[in-house]
């Protein structure tokens, strides 16, 4: 059965205005490589297949940060996938090796700076 949806999936950096990073995909679980020292903020438009398209936005619906140099993390990611599921985000990740780490934090914000911890 094909998708019932088509997506194209928008990011700004640090703030700036967004752009189109992927165009009519049918799954939204795909990988953004990011600069350290920047924050990304994404959302996308579903479009169904009579055509009727959601409105444009002008804020992002998820963000991440990649800190910057000076921040070494006791790990090794091999993978970290976001997806959406339902009207929730799916985050799933791969480590190779840990080191001093007992747990794994996830954060959100609107803005993109002021970051707020998620209840696991």
């Amino acid at each position: 059965m094909p998708c019932a949806y088509r997506y194209d999936v928008y990011y700004a950096v640090n703030n700036g205005p967004f752009q189109l990073w992927l165009s009519n995909i049918s799954t939204p679980d795909n990988n953004f490589i990011g600069r350290m020292d920047s924050t990304y903020s994404f959302f996308s438009i579903a479009t169904d297949n009579a055509g009727n398209s959601e409105t444009a936005k002008t804020v992002g619906e998820a963000s991440t940060r990649i800190a910057g140099t000076q921040v070494i993390l006791p790990i090794n990611l091999l993978s970290f996938t976001a997806r959406l599921s339902g009207k929730n985000s799916l985050l799933t990740w791969v480590t190779t090796s840990e080191q001093n780490s007992s747990y794994f934090s996830i954060e959100r914000s609107i803005d993109g700076i002021q970051f707020q911890a998620l209840p696991l």
